[in-house]
Parts: C-alpha cells; structure tokens; sequence
C-alpha cells in the first residue's frame, strides 16, 4: 500500500533549518504559507504580500539572494498492509464473546474495577490462551470441524478462572497461562463429534492400504506414536507383529 507524505523543509536566518512533514498537501501549504508570510513581514516589504504563496516565496528569495529557503516535497512511501494474525482474530473472539448478553453476570462479578479498557486488554491475553490450545490441538493431528468463533473459542474460555485472568493482566505480570492439555482434554471429552482426527483418519487408511487391517490402528491404540507419520507407524506395528502385506492376499 502506498501513501503520499507533504514535507516542507526551510531554511532561513532565523528558524535555521529543518523538516516538517505532514499527511495532506493542504497542511503543508497551510504551514508553507505561515512561514513565507512571516518572513514576508519580518523584512518589511513595501508591496502587500501575493495571495499566492508560492509567488510571494519567488519575490522573496530574489531579495534576499536565496537566503531564505522553503520548500514543498511530496514523496510516496511503501507501507506494507498489517497482517491480522490468528492472535487478532483470537483477541476479537474472546471480545466478541464478552459482549455477549450472556456474559452479563461475570462481565459484573470481574469488570466492573477495570471497565472497558481493561477487558479489552483481558481479551487480548484470552487470546494467547485460546491460541496455545488451538495450537495444541494441531499438534495431536486434530481438526476443529465447527465454528471457530462460536464454538472452539467459547469451550475454551468457559474453562478459565476469570478472576485470576483480569487480576493478573490488570495488576500483574500478566504470565497466567493454564496448561492447555487439560483443556483440550476437557473439550474432546465433552464435544467429540466437533473433531476429526486427521492423523487417526490417515494411519486407518494406511492400514487398510499396507496390511487390509484398518482395525490395526484401534487395536493398538495404546501403541500410537503421532511422532512418526500414519503411514511409518503402520508399517512399523504391521512388521512388529509380522502381518501379511495386503498385496499378498
């Protein structure tokens, strides 16, 4: 993205020199104006100032032998667009759903001394939290199949102490950060029909395409080891217990 900036720089016996740069070129010509007018009247010219500014600054530095100097610059500055990031998107969930009517009872019981800025802050650390189990979950080969907003973020933040979250945010180190394991726990015990397990879902297929044996992977669940990928931790079980390739059926 780019933006236009209006610099006007100056030079004169008695400002020195310098910059002062400005976001629209109206501003710069108001100040650009200001600064040949007062040295318009500091050298006490017969003739009344031009109403242009520009043409006043002409018969000014023709005067004074260019030992005033004022200047107009329009550059053009490169200014990448901001990356909204899943922590914004989190920070804005957590918001969202402190806003809601719902939320009535607690928002009295933990915001009142902080207000709305505070809570907006509160949100923000919400949102590492609900990130670190997201995270988590990722990690495991797990897939959120519902709403993100209206349902991954709210299973999290039902679970956090939220006395202990706007006190330490507001008047600590802010470093509350629960383990996110019992959370996510908590969430597929509660809701496991709103995950896939992608990992699972591939070491079946594995199975059944390396051995035709896709209830391998639920007869050795106790044995999954999500280090290695669905297809290495077949293969390996598969030859431990020395089945038959399904291509030798």
């Amino acid at each position: 993205m780019k933006i236009k900036t209006y610099i006007v720089t100056w030079s004169d016996p008695i400002n020195n020199s310098g910059i002062s740069p400005h976001g629209t070129k109206a501003a710069a010509e108001v100040e650009f104006r200001e600064m040949v007018a007062a040295a318009w009247d500091r050298k006490d010219l017969s003739d009344p100032m031009p109403t242009d500014a520009h043409e006043a600054y002409e018969i000014l530095a023709q005067d004074l032998d260019n030992e005033y100097s004022y200047e107009i610059e329009e550059h053009e500055i490169d200014v990448p667009f901001p990356d909204f990031g899943p922590d914004i998107e989190a920070a804005l969930c957590c918001w969202e759903w402190l806003l809601s009517p719902d939320r009535d009872q607690m928002w009295e019981s933990v915001a009142d001394g902080v207000g709305f800025p505070g809570m907006r802050m509160v949100s923000v650390h919400a949102g590492q939290i609900v990130l670190s189990v997201h995270d988590l979950m990722e990690a495991r080969g797990l897939e959120f199949t519902y709403a993100y907003d209206f349902d991954f973020v709210p299973a999290v933040l039902e679970q956090l102490d939220w006395p202990t979250l706007v006190e330490n945010n507001q008047y600590g180190d802010r470093t509350y950060r629960p383990d996110p394991a019992p959370m996510l726990d908590h969430m597929l015990k509660t809701m496991p029909d709103r995950f896939s397990d992608q990992w699972l879902d591939d070491a079946k297929r594995e199975a059944k395409k390396q051995w035709a044996y896709e209830d391998l992977v639920s007869d050795h669940e106790d044995k999954i080891d999500r280090t290695e990928t669905p297809a290495e931790w077949v293969k390996r079980i598969g030859e431990k217990y020395d089945l038959t390739p399904a291509g030798d059926w």
